[in-house]
């Protein structure tokens, strides 16, 4: 039981994360959004395909050690032009997983 709001808010600040192998790459982590983050998300998929919603999820989510996203949204080209279909695959499934999404959700918005 959370025995008030400042132990609540201090426990949700800390994101959930998941650490993803990437054969012959190493160890991406991506973290569950915000609600605000989410909202953020959803709202820059308009009139994008589904590889680049898949990549916009892997840019939202993508994080450093430090818990600082990794990618900046003007990176999404150059992830698009250099990350194998697996290596795409493996992180949206990741980051759908970790954030309550279904792959087809994160790739249909």
């Amino acid at each position: 039981m959370i025995k008030d709001k400042k132990s609540f808010f201090a426990l949700v600040a800390k994101p959930e994360t998941a650490d993803v192998e990437l054969p012959g790459a190493g160890v991406m982590r991506v973290k569950a959004l915000t609600v605000a983050e989410l909202v953020a998300f959803e709202g820059s998929l308009k009139d994008k395909t589904d590889v680049e919603k898949a990549v916009a999820l892997i840019v939202a989510t993508a994080i450093d050690e430090s818990g600082q996203p990794f990618f900046a949204p003007e990176d999404a080209d150059r992830l698009q032009s250099s990350l194998s279909p697996k290596a795409l695959t493996l992180l949206t499934d990741a980051a759908a997983k970790i954030n309550a999404l279904s792959k087809d959700d994160a790739e249909k918005k």
